[in-house]
């Protein structure tokens, strides 16, 4: 509640500044008389400059919003990457515990399980670095083409 006061006190002491300005100016610089509508007139040639430098604030300002726009997203995705793979690691650890969760599957070997599990986090990982931007096509590429020239990749693959 302070701070709103305050914050209101201070706009108001701004506003009173403004509005008493041209009389405090006459004041202080002891000219009576002074030709108001020519000081008006050299104002206003300053006022394509002023509009320029607002036009330029106002840019700044949205180009920031943007690149904070980007780095929440990035951040959220991140969040969301970094529970994934605590479920991951959790199932890696106890297969036989967590993996029916996922429904019966007919891997038998627990190696092959464990690579297929493996795989599944690479395209995840894959898929969410190309959606945020840090992977860039070409390198998405030449992930899944190393991933598919394997023979896990390619059953992960028939299988997912």
């Amino acid at each position: 509640m302070g701070r709103v006061l305050a914050l209101v006190a201070a706009a108001a002491a701004v506003l009173a500044a403004l509005l008493l300005s041209p009389f405090v100016l006459e004041e202080i610089s002891h000219s009576k008389g002074v030709d108001w509508n020519r000081l008006s007139q050299i104002g206003a040639a300053y006022g394509f400059t002023s509009a320029i430098v607002s036009a330029l604030a106002l840019s700044g300002v949205a180009g920031s919003l943007i690149v904070q726009n980007r780095q929440a997203r990035a951040e959220q995705v991140q969040g969301i990457r970094s529970y994934y793979l605590e479920l991951v690691r959790l199932e890696l650890d106890d297969m036989a515990l967590y993996q029916p969760v996922w429904g019966d599957t007919d891997i038998t070997d627990p190696h092959e399980r464990k690579r297929h599990v493996y795989a599944d986090l690479m395209m995840n990982y894959a898929w969410m670095g190309f959606e945020i931007g840090t992977i860039r096509e070409p390198l998405l590429r030449d992930m899944l083409t190393g991933m598919f020239t394997g023979e896990a990749g390619r059953h992960y693959w028939s299988r997912a």
